[in-house]
C-alpha cells in the first residue's frame, strides 16, 4: 500500500497478511428444533451443584473441565442462566446428571367441534343451498 509521508508514520514497512475467519455457519434446522425442544429439569442448578459437590469439585476445577468461566457456572447453580445443548452434554459426561430434558411437544391440530355447534364449512353449505344457482 502506498501511503504519503504524513501516515507512514502510523504504520511500518512490514506487513504479514492474516486471513479472516470465516462467519460461524448458521445452524441447521435439525439443531436449532432439538434445542428448541430441550427445557432445563426443576431444580437444575441444584443437581449441578450437589453432583459437583458429591465429586469433590470445587466451581473452577468443574468450569476448567468443561470449558466455561467459574461465574457462569455459578450462575447455572444459582439457575439465573440455563445452559445450552452442547455444555449440558459436558456437564452429563463429567456430573452425570441430566440438567435437560425433552419438552413435551402439545398437540395443535384442531378437534372436531363438539356436537350441535356449526362450523364456518356447515355455515357455507347452508349458503350455497339458500342460494339460487344464478346460471340455470
Amino acid at each position: 500500500m502506498t501511503v504519503c509521508e504524513q501516515c507512514s508514520r502510523f504504520g511500518s514497512e512490514e506487513w504479514t497478511y492474516r486471513p479472516v475467519a470465516s462467519p460461524p455457519r448458521p445452524p441447521r434446522r435439525d439443531e436449532v428444533e432439538s434445542a428448541e425442544s430441550l427445557t432445563p429439569v426443576e431444580g437444575y442448578g441444584r443437581r449441578i451443584r450437589e453432583a459437583r459437590e458429591k465429586l469433590g469439585l470445587d466451581p473452577e476445577k468443574l468450569g476448567r473441565a468443561i470449558g466455561e468461566k467459574t461465574s457462569t457456572l455459578k450462575r447455572f447453580e444459582r439457575e439465573e442462566l440455563v445452559p445450552d445443548q452442547a455444555v449440558a452434554q459436558k456437564i452429563r459426561r463429567i456430573l452425570k446428571v441430566d440438567i435437560l430434558t425433552r419438552e413435551s411437544i402439545k398437540d395443535t391440530t384442531a378437534s372436531p367441534p363438539a356436537k350441535g355447534n356449526p362450523t364456518i364449512g356447515d355455515l357455507m353449505k347452508l349458503k350455497e343451498k339458500k342460494e339460487p344457482d344464478a346460471t340455470h
